[in-house]
């Protein structure tokens, strides 16, 4: 190799680098008090470092989540029938009946916290219903409050 060559293949791969740093963000131009610019490191933010560990904290939440909607939909005899045919299957269903039986975090969620859920839900239902709480500001009235406002 001639010593042209060399430099420019050294050159490019700085180049390479330097782009690469620049689009992570690993780096941030300044200029110093006397008029030089000089490159300085960015630390590494731990977000990212966090962002697979919320990933997976937000699947296991939506996962139990979705086991407490079946569980209190089905009813517990229901869902144990369900859980014991998945167990008599093959290695999958074996595997997904594991997964899905009944965990205490399940159990609180399906008992515990539901039913304060429902009522609240079942309130506001009411609330719609009787014309008291109306879910968007432009709903035209009920037809039985312009009779009543006629009158």
């Amino acid at each position: 190799m001639t010593q042209e060559y060399e430099f420019e293949r050294r050159l490019q791969l700085l180049q390479h680098k330097h782009a690469s740093a620049a689009q992570d963000n690993a780096y941030v131009a300044r200029v110093r008090d006397d008029g030089t610019v000089v490159a300085a490191s960015v630390a590494s933010r731990p977000t990212r470092r966090l962002r697979p560990l919320v990933l997976l904290i937000v699947m296991f939440a939506a996962f139990v989540g979705f086991k407490s909607l079946m569980l209190s939909y089905l009813g517990l005899d229901d869902y144990a029938k369900r859980l014991a045919m998945l167990q008599r299957g093959n290695d999958w269903e074996v595997a997904a009946a594991w997964a899905l039986q009944v965990d205490p975090v399940t159990d609180v969620i399906t008992y515990d916290v539901r039913p304060r859920v429902m009522t609240v839900v079942e309130a506001v239902v009411d609330r719609v219903a009787r014309g008291d709480l109306a879910l968007a500001a432009n709903l035209p009235p009920k037809p039985d409050a312009l009779a009543d406002a006629n009158n």
